[in-house]
């Protein structure tokens, strides 16, 4: 008798055609991980610039208001003042989505949500401005990140210690 040899060695098209269906599901998953990833990242990168941009400004701030000899008029959104070294400058924000702005040109940092002072005649007593009595300066700044995540600083400036009184 003869025998028939079958040949096994190969796959069928069924086998191929599952093989090339469960591939493209893995792919289009990994794909998409991979996009989140990067959305992620994109996300995150966006927030930390726009993160230092409000650093640095608060920091300008800060330093614009320790340098200060006299304060000419206190407003919530702008203060007048006068430099150690001379000159009038101002800082102030219109609102809504302006610029805050040094000396009524010079744009500090931009869009900006939230922008104020708070005088304090001590630590915990916040006043309007009456100059000789105001100690503390409190600075709040706000900026729209990334996926519309707000970002918020607060600081203060203790006039007293920065102008030897």
């Amino acid at each position: 008798m003869k025998r028939q040899l079958s040949n096994r060695a190969g796959f069928t098209l069924i086998e191929v055609i599952i093989s090339i269906v469960v591939i493209t599901i893995i792919a289009a998953i990994a794909g998409f991980g991979f996009i989140e990833i990067t959305n992620g990242y994109l996300f995150a990168k966006k927030n930390a610039s726009t993160a230092q941009q409000a650093q640095i400004a608060m920091m300008r701030i800060k330093k614009e208001l320790s340098n200060i000899n006299s304060v000419s008029s206190g407003q919530p959104t702008s203060i007048a003042y006068t430099r150690v070294l001379g000159g009038s400058h101002t800082i102030s924000w219109a609102g809504g989505n302006s610029p805050v702005l040094i000396d009524n040109t010079d744009t500090l940092i931009q869009p900006v949500t939230l922008f104020g002072f708070v005088y304090y005649n001590d630590y915990l007593t916040a006043a309007p401005y009456t100059g000789a009595n105001t100690s503390i300066i409190e600075i709040t700044l706000q900026v729209q990140g990334a996926g519309g995540a707000t970002i918020t600083f607060k600081d203060r400036v203790n006039l007293n210690l920065e102008l030897n009184l």
